[in-house]
């Protein structure tokens, strides 16, 4: 997958050679999808339209044309069309769950959900084929819905935890966390509007970090008061240093790390950044479950976790109960952001998440959506959305589907009472 700093030289290798070279149709198939993730749909367009029309490309080039051809028909708000496409070529191999998964979402557009979760249940069945092959430990029984290997800590270890010298909230990392698809990247690229503020591609810098501790001596990760001054001031130096390999940080500006699942990483977080503001993406779970339902994540521990509603409803509830777990433990500074209230009350909302974080201007937030525009790269599944201004499109589609969560919902009730979302009908 390409990365944010790694697509300004790509598109310029790729230009270069088209220049040179221009009937490759492999050259431009690359170069029109980095158009499409970058957002430049007319370049894309043309790019793909002369692969599915040119008698030099091989069949499976041009069948490869006509699946950007429907992402592009449904980025253009013609899911009539990207069905007709999608229908008409079909899968580009018997394992292309990718197919099936662009099909599910024309469906979903046009408003036949039975058709949607008809191609979604084949696409998670070819899914899971290919990811039991490279990664048979997220599909054994004993595995948990979203497993994890971040450390736990316990009350009586936390009692131990020495004292030490960390740095103060404006100089820690501001994180923004939430299970995939609660609005994580919506809330980054507000903060990353903001000149105060600088944001990143995804990243699992703890995990790293982890690894590395694990590698030298894996008790230290079953109880984290071991660590000392020395170690977590070396492990904020690594932690940084991985940052800078991933961008170039502007002087006196707050990093944003957003990593939805960093919220499984508290513990570790909080013995390293113990005064690190937190913003927690909240969503009604059932469109929660239903947006990564309707996902191919690269993560192979969330796509085992997304292969059915019900092992998706016990991912949420285990990773909320960690979480609620932890943050009863330490304490941390949370806010709570809830998506359906960003934007019903936009304005109002991003005064409070500025407040917050003690930026004395939210006027930059604003504009989140012409600053996302701005980019190169958005390297996350929301990557189309987020250019757009906010809008209530999102909101309630779940019960569109309700009699497919109706098996579900006694699972996710513990969460839809906690948090106080309504599972009626509306």
């Amino acid at each position: 997958m390409v990365q944010h700093g790694d697509v300004p030289e790509a598109v310029e290798i790729l230009e270069d050679l088209l220049s040179r070279q221009p009937h490759l149709p492999e050259a431009r198939l690359l170069l029109a999808s980095v158009y499409e993730r970058s957002n430049k749909l007319l370049e894309a367009r043309e790019l793909a339209d002369s692969v599915a029309n040119a008698e030099s490309a091989s069949g499976e080039q041009r069948n490869e044309a006509h699946h950007l051809l429907a992402i592009l028909a449904l980025r253009g708000a013609n899911p009539q069309e990207a069905k007709r496409i999608l229908e008409r070529c079909g899968p580009q191999g018997q394992d292309d769950y990718a197919h099936y998964f662009q099909l599910a979402a024309a469906y979903d557009k046009l408003g036949d959900t039975a058709a949607a979760m008809q191609a979604l249940a084949e696409a998670h069945r070819l899914e899971a084929i290919e990811r039991r092959f490279d990664s048979p430990e997220c599909y054994t029984a004993e595995t948990p819905a979203l497993a994890t290997h971040a450390p736990r800590a316990s009350a009586e270890q936390y009692l131990r935890w020495p004292k030490l010298l960390a740095p103060e909230a404006e100089y820690s990392p501001v994180f923004v966390v939430g299970f995939p698809r609660s609005g994580t990247t919506l809330l980054e690229q507000m903060l990353d509007a903001h000149p105060g503020l600088q944001s990143m591609d995804e990243n699992p810098f703890f995990g790293r970090l982890a690894d590395f501790l694990r590698n030298y001596d894996p008790r230290i990760l079953e109880d984290l008061s071991v660590l000392r001054q020395y170690d977590c001031d070396e492990l904020r130096k690594r932690y940084y240093a991985m940052v800078a390999d991933r961008v170039t940080l502007k002087e006196g500006v707050r990093l944003v790390d957003k990593n939805p699942l960093n919220m499984q990483w508290l513990p570790f977080i909080h013995r390293l950044f113990p005064e690190a503001k937190f913003i927690l993406a909240l969503r009604h779970p059932c469109d929660v479950l239903l947006s990564c339902y309707m996902q191919s994540f690269q993560s192979s521990t969330l796509a085992a976790a997304c292969s059915s509603l019900e092992r998706l409803a016990h991912a949420y509830v285990e990773t909320m109960n960690h979480w609620l777990e932890d943050v009863n433990l330490f304490r941390p500074d949370v806010m709570e952001s809830r998506y359906e209230n960003l934007v019903d009350d936009f304005v109002g909302q991003t005064e409070r998440i500025a407040r917050f974080l003690d930026l004395s201007d939210a006027q930059p937030m604003l504009g989140f959506d012409r600053h996302a525009r701005s980019k190169t790269y958005i390297g996350t599944p929301s990557y189309s959305q987020v250019i757009e201004p906010v809008n209530r499109k999102a909101v309630g589609r779940w019960h569109r589907y309700r009699k497919y969560f109706e098996p579900v919902l006694p699972i996710l009730d513990p969460m839809l009472r906690h948090w106080d979302y309504d599972a009626s009908s509306p």
